[in-house]
């Protein structure tokens, strides 16, 4: 790339740029894609110009008398032109004046082609939203089409700015500071997001009515505000009895008295209501912390390791038990393993076999598969027959690629409606695996469910654009 400072018609004033010091977003031309469009509403709106010289005003023709002979036609003809020129004049007994008027559609036409050309040159510049031609001042819903259409305008070039930052900057930024890391972190250049925390206050009360309730540190994040469980109101005092009170009723004095039961507290209501919906995580750290306890107790290694017995040998019972607890709470293990994967996997494009064990389901294999066909089916689906890591990168983009190890690492094994597959759901990121060779499974594909499906790259590929184009 080249720098003009001044713009020079010349090439003398050309200053080399450093590629790393500059950011190039190149737009695709509007000059030839719109260029027949502008000639033909020109070409409209000529033919209408020489339709209103000729017929913009009526014609009018002077009806001789009869038996006019030709000299005294051009005596007519002369007092006609008069008359015309300037509105006026006098004509021989027994002339006529007749006029010609021009229908006011015939030039229609004129207008369509030119409107329509106009229509079609809005559409070429704005990727076909036809609503922003909409008449202004006819309504609030015009109004609205106008807003509407530039923001999305707006919306798709900061989109187009932000790739190429995360491309050409962020990228090379993330590589230089974090080389062992996949890059999670990404420039997006977007509106503030409207405060939705009132439709969230409604959503949150609408599930305790229903009988549902969620935590306070979820409620905390999803409200962007410390969130604090209201005190239970105090019961109303009882209403005053005018009735006279009963006799004393006879007591047994072989039998214990009956000893009322003092109120739960809010620390015993916030504990059963904790045992209702227990938290994993938080039991498993508590699990974590009695077994330190114990082995401390009982002069065990902290740490974890291999466990010796009275003769000093390495039990096989202890070992499986510990292995059993590292696979259960390895987040960082498995996370660690699936990342370096999927690293080689995209790297060599050859399967990883054995690539991550998730608990409660086992092995799980890395094909590098297929992307899939891009042609749409009957139900309207891309990639049916697509599977594996290419697949996941091809169809729902590098983020889904890049956060299916974490997925792996720290989501719960479901049912799928296919016997033969397992979901492994962790909230709206879900991956799918299959019954592979040799008791393993095999990874199908990984997205974002809240994302129906859309590619999203954050300017972050990790193939070029040529094997992209290659492999389809």
């Amino acid at each position: 790339w080249l720098y003009n400072a001044k713009a020079d018609a010349t090439y003398s004033t050309l200053e080399a740029l450093d590629a790393e010091l500059v950011i190039v977003r190149e737009a695709r031309p509007i000059d030839l894609a719109c260029m027949f469009l502008i000639v033909d509403k020109m070409h409209a709106i000529h033919g209408w110009d020489a339709f209103l010289d000729v017929y913009g005003n009526p014609s009018i023709f002077l009806e001789l008398p009869p038996a006019t002979g030709e000299q005294m036609a051009r005596v007519y003809d002369a007092l006609a032109k008069r008359i015309i020129g300037d509105g006026r004049g006098t004509v021989p007994s027994g002339s006529k004046f007749q006029t010609v008027e021009t229908r006011q559609n015939n030039c229609d036409s004129f207008e369509k082609r030119a409107k329509w050309c106009q229509d079609a040159i809005i559409t070429v510049a704005t990727g076909g939203l036809l609503t922003i031609t909409t008449e202004s001042g006819s309504g609030t819903l015009a109004g609205s089409a106008h807003t509407d259409s530039f923001e999305n305008l707006v919306a798709g070039s900061a989109a187009s700015i932000s790739a190429a930052i995360n491309r050409q900057f962020t990228r090379r930024l993330l590589a230089a500071a974090f080389p062992d890391d996949p890059p999670l972190a990404y420039f997006s250049l977007a509106p503030e997001p409207a405060d939705e925390r009132m439709q969230l206050a409604q959503l949150l009360a609408t599930l305790k009515t229903a009988g549902w309730q969620t935590t306070q540190e979820k409620a905390s994040e999803l409200m962007q505000m410390d969130v604090e469980p209201v005190p239970a109101a105090p019961a109303a005092a009882p209403m005053m009895n005018t009735a006279p009170e009963p006799a004393a009723p006879v007591v047994n004095r072989t039998e214990e008295p009956q000893v009322e039961e003092p109120p739960l507290t809010d620390e015993e209501l916030a504990a059963f209501a904790e045992m209702r919906h227990p938290n994993p995580e938080r039991m498993a750290q508590h699990l974590a912390s009695v077994e330190a306890k114990l082995r401390g107790a009982a002069d065990l290694p902290e740490d974890g390791g291999e466990v010796k017995n009275k003769k000093g040998m390495y039990s096989e019972t202890c070992r499986a038990k510990d292995k059993a607890r590292c696979s259960t709470h390895g987040y960082t293990e498995r996370y660690k393993a699936a990342t370096g994967a999927v690293r080689q996997v995209m790297a060599t494009k050859q399967d990883f076999q054995a690539a991550v064990e998730v608990p409660g389901l086992g092995e799980i294999d890395f094909p590098y598969g297929r992307p899939g066909t891009h042609e749409k089916n009957e139900k309207g689906a891309t990639h049916e027959d697509g599977y594996g890591l290419s697949h996941i990168e091809d169809k729902h983009g590098t983020r889904a690629l890049h956060r299916m190890p974490y997925v792996l690492a720290h989501g719960k094994v479901e049912p799928h409606t296919d016997a033969s597959k397992r979901v492994i759901r962790h909230g709206s990121e879900i991956a799918v695996v299959r019954e592979g060779q040799q008791g393993r499974w095999e990874l199908v594909t990984s997205y974002d469910e809240n994302k129906n499906s859309h590619r999203d790259n954050l300017g972050i590929s990790s193939t070029t654009e040529e094997e992209r184009k290659a492999r389809k």
